[in-house]
């Protein structure tokens, strides 16, 4: 009989990582707290701006949650904006299988810039939810709201701990200091009189 080796659950890894004087890098932490003294959040939209309201749910969605997460406002800061991609697509059925199913795509669009207008950041992240095709429209757009807001709220966790990661990849890379250069200096002059023999 093999002896039982203990098992530990997935949510103690950070806790035993940071007993050995680890940190995981993309975990929220100093880099997360620190990064909300850094940068703000700008504008958060849909991409295509002439669509319904049940449509711009998403933004409000994920400008919620960044603003949480991020609250800092004010000037000489970095800015991050967000423009967010809506897609639908469906998913490969079995052909025994009487349920069809869809999804809602979700991409987020991450520009950061510094106070001065400079990109630092652009990276996109993608997130989906299925729902089921039901028989009545009324449930099938019950289904596709309910995927539509469950994708948002992954796309923000997902946008809110790049943002981290930037920060905190920054904070990491060493910095590059320039040598002292010595002044040069003029090459020195000396005058002398050297007096002649005299003749009487």
């Amino acid at each position: 009989m093999r002896p039982l080796r203990p098992r530990y659950p997935a949510t103690l890894l950070p806790l035993l990582l940071a007993a050995c004087g680890y940190t995981p890098l993309y975990a929220p932490g100093k880099g997360a707290a620190e990064a909300p003294t850094q940068i703000q959040i700008g504008t958060v939209e849909m991409e295509k701006a002439a669509i319904n309201v049940g449509q711009r749910r998403p933004a409000q969605v994920v400008s919620q949650q960044l603003q949480l997460d991020y609250p800092n406002q004010g000037s000489g800061m970095d800015t991050a904006n967000v423009t967010i991609e809506e897609s639908t697509s469906t998913l490969a059925m079995q052909q025994t299988s009487a349920l069809q199913r869809a999804q809602i795509n979700l991409t987020g669009k991450l520009f950061i810039v510094d106070a001065g207008g400079k990109p630092l950041l652009r990276a996109d992240m993608s997130t989906s939810a299925a729902y089921n095709v039901e028989d009545t429209p009324y449930s099938t757009e019950s289904g596709k709201t309910f995927a539509r807001l469950t994708a948002a709220r992954t796309l923000a966790e997902e946008l809110s701990r790049r943002i981290a990661l930037f920060y905190r990849t920054r904070q990491l890379q060493p910095v590059n200091v320039e040598p002292e250069v010595s002044p040069t200096l003029a090459p020195h002059t000396v005058s002398m009189t050297i007096p002649l023999p005299f003749k009487p």
